[in-house]
This record gives structure tokens, C-alpha cells and sequence, in this order.
């Protein structure tokens, strides 16, 4: 293997950026040669399940990493393997100066940056990891007995009191690059390997990239924020969308931070949106206090939930076929966009949990199969808060309306009749409820139930009581568990 001047390694993660990357801020200042790499495909990774709408982002993140690192006179190496032997392996070819990354918060990123910096140690490599993917450092978020905080609002007073990770530099200008002869992973093979017709329309919506990133939150800034505390919730009115940038790193937590206060004035608009940008780090947060939440419900009564097998539900749920609009009309836009809007996630996840008593589990993994913002933390936050079995979660008892909730936040139908043209012809009145519409109407709407749109596949209010029964059931069930 042949190389010049030993070269520095960034590892790439989730901070597919050269703006505001403390780990290649850092490299610079080594004044050598630069590597960049990016480690494909191991076990535990979300790209270990090739077809996501996630990895389609990815790999288009990727190339147009590459292409900006080519602009400044490098390019990204993609390897293979567990990080830990790709660590391993370069220590002993190439013997390099220092090997920085930048840290993910979820726990098993956390275990393997332990084992990866134990190793390099062992080989007498400089390495350090850096701050880049939240605001704040969690560790340091502590309450007045050193615990950690199990709600949003005294996280919230606590973390703003508390210095932020800030902004470390600007895009460099050039990145020597060192005579590097390991072969890349091809984008275009990778691209090849993970085609996916259901895919093909992303393109349409997206732009994957720093600079898509960039300007999507300009013109969210200049445009939308003003208002977004009274459009938020309304699903048509749409939000920032940066969740996705957000998650691959392509746009810095801080710079959308440090942007939103230096170019917009009124300060209501900034801290409705920055206290929504701070539950992101919430949700990591709670995340690394309770690895076990991934797959297991945070509140324990939970446990012995008697959550139904409803195979034909779950399958009506996936397909935007429950009979409820603003149920099928957030699933219709998951098919097509790989996004959903926030507050219809919450009631497409309530529908799930509560109308059809599915295991919150499911939806979660169906959402990390479709969403292109697919993030761990904040998906297992999500669904647990509806679901009821989060710390801070809405009450089980809480049970959305869908019909309630179409006509309170989409009064219009601009939404449903977005995602659901077949029912764009019916009259206000009956849109979200269109099993109540008299037939004539149906008829000159151009609707058949049953056949162009579905029937309820199940009555809100016999939906609720059994619901709620099941709720007392579980906890029946463990005060009896407690008298054994």
C-alpha cells in the first residue's frame, strides 16, 4: 500500500458535511494529508436493511459527499467491514498521524466508539471523537440528585442554561488528499444493488445533499417560519422537512440554531421552532438512559399489555386503507414521499396502537422501513409517546379521534384530497367522515364504499371502549402481579 506523508483519517458518520464538522476541523489543523472514509454496510447499522428509503438517502448523501470533497481536491473512500476492524486494518497499512470521527448517540454507536478508541490506543494511535449531532452534551444534562430527566420541560429549562456545542469552522477550502491505493465501494454498484421500485419517485421530492440542506433551511427561515407555530400542525401547510438533513448530518443542529436567531427577529416564531428542534436532542437523550426502549416499553406495566395479532389491520394501516382519511392519507404520503407530517404520524401511530391495540413496536419498524428521516431516537420516542408507554408520554387514555382530528387540523381537506384523490369530490361536510355521506352524494362524488374507498375496517367508539378496557386489564393484571 502506498501513501505519502502519514495521512490523518475522518471517519464519516452522521455529519455527511464539510461545513461544521468538529472531526475534520480538527484533521486540518494536523496539517497532512486527509482520508476521508465512510464504513458500508455493518452489523447493527441501519443500512443492513438495503431496500429503506433511509439508505436510497444515504447513497445519495454519499455521492454528493464525494462530489464536494472532489471540489476541494479529495474524494470519499468508502470501506466495508465492522468499524472495528476497518480501524484496525488502517492503523497497521497506513499508520496514520490521528483518526477522528464524530459521536452518534445511540447505544450501540456508543459501545463501538468504546471499543474502537480501547483498540487504537492499544496501537498507539491518536484518536478522539467530537461533538457535532446534538445541541447539547446529554451527560452533563443532569437533574439535583445527578439523575437524568424523564420529562421534556425541566430537560428544556436545564439545557438552556447550559453551554451549546457550537459551530467550528467553514467548508475548507482544499483537503490534500494522501496516495491511497484501497478500492472504494462504487456508489454506482451500491446504487445498483439496492434499487427498489418503490423508490423511484423520491428523487421528485429530495434533494440529498449540504447544499439542499442549506437552502431548504433559507427558505424555511425567510418563508415559513414566521408563521410556524400556527402552521405546524396543519398538515398541508408544510413544515421545515429538514428532519432528514437533520439526521444525516448534512446541516448541523447548532448552524440551524445560530441561523434561525441571527435571521429572524421575532422571537415567539424562534423559540416555538428552537424548542422543537430541542426535542430531537430529548429523544436522544432518553434513548441513551434507556437502551431497552428500542424494543421494550419505558413505563413496565406495559409489559403485560395484551396487544392484539391483527394481521389484516396492520396490513389495511400500511396500505392507507382504514376507512379513516387522515389515517390513509399520511400513510399514502409515507408510500410516495418517504415523509409524513408530524401531527398525522401521531394520529396514524394512535389509530395503530389504540383503534387496532397493535404493538407500538410494529409501527416503528415500519416507519424505520419507509421514512427517509428514519431516526432511531426520535422514532422510538414517537411511538412510545403515543403509544402511552414512553416517560413522557401522552396518557394511554388519550385516544385520538381520527375524525375529530382530520377536521380540526386539515378543516379544508386540502390534505386528504392530496393523498387520496378519490375522494376529492366530496363535499366538505362529509370528508373526513365519508361513510356518513347520503348516497346520492357518494354517487355523484364518484365514490363506491367498499370498492373506490374502504369502509371504517373498525368504529371509533367500539375502537375506544376496547381499548380502554384493555388498559384495564393491564392494570388488573399487574396489581394482582404485585400481591403474588
Amino acid at each position: 500500500m502506498t501513501y505519502s506523508t502519514n495521512p490523518t483519517v475522518v471517519w464519516f458518520r452522521r455529519d455527511l458535511r464539510l461545513a461544521d464538522n468538529r472531526a475534520l476541523t480538527e484533521a486540518v489543523t494536523k496539517h497532512a494529508p486527509i482520508l476521508p472514509i465512510y464504513i458500508w454496510g455493518y452489523e447493527g447499522d441501519m443500512t443492513a436493511s438495503y431496500e429503506t428509503r433511509s439508505v436510497w438517502w444515504l447513497l445519495k448523501s454519499l455521492r454528493s459527499l464525494d462530489h464536494d470533497l472532489k471540489s476541494v481536491g479529495s474524494k470519499l473512500v468508502i470501506l466495508k467491514g465492522n468499524p472495528l476492524d476497518v480501524m484496525s486494518k488502517l492503523a497497521y497499512q497506513i499508520s496514520p498521524q490521528a483518526i477522528y470521527w464524530n459521536k452518534v448517540y445511540e447505544p450501540n454507536r456508543i459501545s463501538l466508539d468504546r471499543k474502537i478508541s480501547l483498540r487504537l490506543d492499544k496501537l498507539n494511535v491518536e484518536n478522539s471523537s467530537f461533538e457535532g449531532q446534538l445541541l447539547w452534551n446529554p451527560e452533563e444534562i443532569r437533574n439535583l440528585d445527578g439523575g437524568h430527566y424523564k420529562t421534556f420541560t425541566p430537560f428544556w429549562n436545564k439545557a438552556n442554561k447550559l453551554p451549546m456545542f457550537g459551530a467550528s469552522s467553514q467548508k475548507p477550502n482544499v483537503l490534500p488528499m494522501p496516495l491511497f491505493d484501497h478500492v472504494s465501494l462504487s456508489i454506482d454498484e451500491l446504487e445498483r444493488n439496492t434499487m427498489s421500485s418503490r423508490n423511484k419517485n423520491l428523487v421528485d421530492y429530495w434533494s440529498p445533499s449540504e447544499d439542499g440542506a442549506n437552502q431548504l433551511l433559507g427558505n424555511f427561515i425567510s418563508t415559513k417560519l414566521e408563521g410556524y407555530e400556527k402552521s405546524r400542525n396543519i398538515p398541508h401547510m408544510s413544515n421545515s422537512k429538514l428532519s432528514p438533513y437533520i439526521h444525516f448530518g448534512q446541516v448541523s443542529p447548532f448552524t440551524i440554531w445560530s441561523r434561525t436567531i441571527s435571521e429572524l427577529e421575532n422571537i415567539d416564531a424562534q423559540n416555538q421552532f428552537l424548542k422543537q428542534l430541542a426535542w430531537r436532542d430529548f429523544a436522544h437523550y432518553v434513548l441513551i438512559h434507556n437502551p431497552r426502549s428500542i424494543n421494550n416499553p419505558i413505563k413496565p406495566q406495559f409489559q403485560r399489555f395484551p396487544w392484539a395479532n391483527d394481521t389484516n389491520g396492520f396490513s389495511s394501516w400500511k396500505l392507507g386503507e382504514t376507512g379513516y382519511p387522515i389515517v390513509d392519507a399520511g400513510l399514502r404520503e409515507l408510500s410516495e414521499t418517504g415523509f409524513m407530517h408530524n401531527r398525522v404520524r401521531m394520529i396514524a401511530a394512535s389509530f395503530l396502537t389504540k383503534h387496532l391495540l397493535i404493538h407500538w413496536n410494529k409501527g416503528a419498524r415500519h416507519f424505520e422501513d419507509m421514512l427517509v428521516d428514519a431516526d432511531l431516537a426520535n422514532n422510538i420516542m414517537g411511538w412510545q409517546w403515543v403509544a402511552g408507554t414512553g416517560s413522557d408520554s401522552m396518557p394511554y387514555f388519550r385516544i385520538f379521534n381520527p375524525t375529530l382530528q382530520g377536521k380540526r387540523f386539515d378543516p379544508e381537506g386540502k390534505y386528504v384530497k392530496r393523498w387520496l384523490p378519490e375522494l376529492s369530490k366530496i363535499p366538505q361536510v362529509w370528508l373526513h367522515q365519508p361513510w356518513q355521506s347520503p348516497e346520492r352524494t357518494l354517487r355523484l362524488a364518484g365514490i363506491k364504499l367498499g370498492k373506490t374507498y374502504p369502509f371504517p375496517i373498525i368504529d371509533h367508539d367500539i375502537a375506544r371502549v376496547r381499548a380502554l378496557d384493555a388498559y384495564k386489564e393491564t392494570q388488573l393484571t399487574n396489581k394482582v402481579s404485585q400481591l403474588i
